[in-house]
């Protein structure tokens, strides 16, 4: 993870949440790459600075943030990011180079595969379950990104089988698992639901199944 690097008197506590807060927010994507100005070179994350003056070295709009008083901060802090070539851009005009999305639904192991299934973007976190069609959507997961953050270690097999909760994975080709806010053991033997969710568990299944059929070239 890249440093913060700062003069002022913080604890080591309230860097890491600082680094948290940018690494983890929306404007540094989870690989720790960003673009600046909607130039579309990506830049690299080298260091992190904590000021209480805008640096010299930006040049664009930089602005504090209003956090005097929190974490035992004593001014409002500018946050500006160091790229590998020593190039200092303000956090509030970086923007992550991988795109991201953000879903409430369940992670099943189905096809010898991971899949995040879900037919709600956002939403209360039961929504996902409303429809007659648990899922509309199926998105193969590939594996974890480097700064994945979540309520679990962010391993596919700390999740097991079949998961249900809210899921954030990287908009590419080969979408990777970025966050895990919360989830938790679908159809859980404890469950007054189980039988429920061991319904909607099999139909991801056939979910799932019908989409490698279609994906499958012809004979």
């Amino acid at each position: 993870m890249p440093k913060v690097l700062t003069i002022l008197e913080i604890d080591e506590d309230t860097k890491q949440r600082i680094e948290s807060f940018v690494m983890h927010g929306t404007r540094i994507d989870p690989y720790g790459n960003f673009t600046h100005g909607g130039e579309g070179l990506v830049r690299e994350v080298k260091s992190i600075h904590v000021t209480e003056e805008k640096p010299a070295g930006v040049t664009d709009e930089c602005y504090p943030f209003p956090w005097k008083g929190q974490s035992g901060l004593s001014v409002d802090p500018f946050i500006t990011i160091e790229d590998r070539e020593a190039n200092l851009f303000a956090l509030q005009n970086c923007e992550p180079a991988v795109k991201t999305r953000h879903v409430y639904g369940m992670m099943i192991e189905a096809e010898g595969q991971h899949w995040i299934l879900t037919n709600r973007e956002g939403g209360s976190s039961e929504d996902w379950k409303t429809c007659d069609n648990a899922a509309t959507e199926a998105v193969r997961i590939h594996g974890v990104t480097p700064l994945s953050l979540g309520s679990l270690a962010c391993e596919l097999k700390e999740y097991g089988a079949a998961t249900e909760g809210e899921f954030v994975f990287t908009v590419e080709e080969k979408p990777m698992l970025a966050s895990v806010p919360w989830c938790s053991e679908l159809a859980d033997e404890q469950s007054p639901c189980r039988e429920e969710d061991l319904a909607l568990l099999e139909k991801a299944r056939d979910f799932v199944r019908d989409l490698a059929k279609e994906a499958a070239p012809a004979p």
